[in-house]
């Protein structure tokens, strides 16, 4: 029994001489999330326990590591095929966890998007997409909702844009198409009693979508994870018809071209 009572204090302490040598890895932001698939972009690493980093890898590739503190790594991203990987960080044998927040999406070529409607007879409105190489056409995506676009809004992984129309076969109804930027897929989500909308923004976390409605004087939101559109927000000036974000999500910048003014919306 003495023996037992003896040994306790020793499994304790060596438990926590353990987490005090090696740390408890964590990444909690990683900013840009996106970058060119030729590499050399300069990436920086939020989280905890960084201190004497050994490696950082994008998948499976390690990244060149430019400068570190326990609170942040600066690296510079190493080449890769598109799509959005996972970043680990590793303090000797203590590796980060892959969680949501340690996402990095690479980029293929670069494109612009534009939005409006076709020739006559039949108007159809579309996003076109334009390769910035060379300029070219690279495909016209046909929009599912019919009205007339107006502002468009693509995520910061360029996955997915979003395209208001300013009026839609349904009148009292506001849609936003939301087009599947790897696929060329229209599809849509609508704000009932709400007409004609200018603009949109998506939020820097990819959660929240802003859409202005020109005659109401206000701002709405729609919840991206269950497509769902939740009511107005805020109100602005007269007649919005611009709207932007400010990179860590907290600030709304509204442009009210009726009155002259810019309304300021801060987050809780």
């Amino acid at each position: 029994m003495e023996l037992r009572q003896s040994l306790i204090p020793t499994i304790i302490f060596f438990v926590f001489s353990a987490t005090a040598l090696f740390g408890i890895c964590e990444i909690t932001h990683v900013s840009p999330n996106h970058g060119a698939s030729a590499g050399g972009d300069m990436v920086t690493i939020s989280g905890t326990g960084f201190t004497e980093v050994t490696e950082v890898l994008f998948g499976q590739t390690p990244a060149t590591i430019v400068t570190s503190s326990d609170t942040e790594i600066t690296v510079k991203a190493p080449e890769s095929v598109p799509g959005t990987i996972h970043i680990l960080a590793s303090v000797g044998s203590v590796t980060s966890d892959i969680t949501s927040t340690d996402r990095y999406t690479y980029q293929g070529s670069w494109s612009a998007y534009v939005t409006g409607k076709g020739l006559y007879p039949s108007f159809d409105p579309f996003s076109w997409r334009i390769d910035l190489s060379d300029h070219s056409l690279i495909s016209a995506i046909p929009l599912e909702k019919r009205g007339t676009p107006y502002g468009i809004a693509i995520t910061p992984d360029g996955r997915t844009a979003y395209i208001v129309n300013s009026g839609d076969d349904e009148p009292g109804t506001t849609f936003i198409n939301t087009i599947d930027l790897a696929h060329d897929i229209s599809t849509s989500i609508g704000c009932p009693g709400h007409e004609f909308s200018d603009a949109v923004a998506v939020s820097p976390d990819e959660m929240t979508l802003y859409p202005t409605f020109f005659h109401e004087n206000s701002v709405g939101y729609i919840d991206l994870p269950s497509q769902s559109f939740l009511g107005t927000l805020f109100s602005t000036g007269e007649a919005p018809v611009g709207i932007a974000i400010t990179p860590d999500g907290r600030k709304i910048y509204i442009a009210n071209t009726g009155d002259g003014t810019i309304t300021v919306f801060t987050k809780g």
